[in-house]
């Protein structure tokens, strides 16, 4: 389904199909709504508790996140999220995340959102979470620096590969919405051809590791005169 679809004989005038809503587009820009939070070094992933995002703007830099008030769009805007997804960030400061690190988040990391404490996207696993934003490139492992990693990958690196959620959402600023990451461990492995299955031990993190909760949409300013 596509995400906007002209209105024939109707210069700037889109229906979004998935909310039977049509918009005047120059009334609108296209952005992203997005929140940072960084996973420390030494943290065992199976101990993480349940990570927030939105809902602790305050004191963050914008490149940390491009919201100022908890939970909520700028006063008298509208946003229309089109793509939602998660994106661990390949390098934080002096600290540059080991690619096992970044890979771990993804395998042991699943994820959800909220509007108005009712579930908006049911929680689900992060490798089906891609923004489009990640990079494919020859690398070096840092845990065994005589081994090139060929090549070495944090996500899909086509933001025009990753499909639009296919029931969009609306968000006002009298509407609160929040985002989480749960880390969930593998449990009851089942034997596979009579040989046991293997023991599991959650990833120890070797860097600090951001990772950057993204809604990808169009938000709309209060008219002025």
């Amino acid at each position: 389904m596509s995400t906007l679809v002209q209105i024939p004989n109707q210069p700037g005038k889109f229906a979004i199909p998935g909310l039977g809503k049509q918009i005047d587009i120059v009334e609108w820009n296209e952005q992203d709504i997005y929140d940072t939070v960084v996973y420390p070094a030494g943290l065992q992933l199976s101990a993480a508790a349940q990570v927030n995002f939105f809902t602790q703007v305050n004191g963050k830099a914008r490149i940390q996140t491009n919201l100022t008030t908890n939970s909520k769009v700028p006063a008298r805007h509208s946003a229309i999220v089109l793509k939602a997804g998660v994106f661990v960030q390949p390098k934080w400061g002096t600290a540059v995340p080991e690619l096992a690190d970044q890979m771990a988040v993804y395998q042991e990391g699943s994820w959800d959102l909220l509007k108005n404490r009712k579930v908006q996207i049911e929680e689900t696993h992060m490798w089906g979470a891609a923004t489009g934003y990640g990079f494919v490139a020859y690398g070096v492992d840092f845990a065994a620096p005589a081994v090139t990693v060929a090549p070495g990958s944090n996500g899909v690196a086509s933001p025009a590969a990753i499909p639009p959620l296919l029931v969009p959402f609306e968000l006002s600023s009298d509407d609160d919405f929040e985002g989480h990451i749960f880390m969930r461990s593998p449990a009851g492995l089942t034997a596979v051809g009579g040989v046991a299955a293997p023991a599991f031990t959650s990833h120890t993190l070797a860097q600090d590791t951001p990772v950057m909760f993204v809604l990808h949409g169009f938000l709309r300013a209060p008219a002025t005169r």
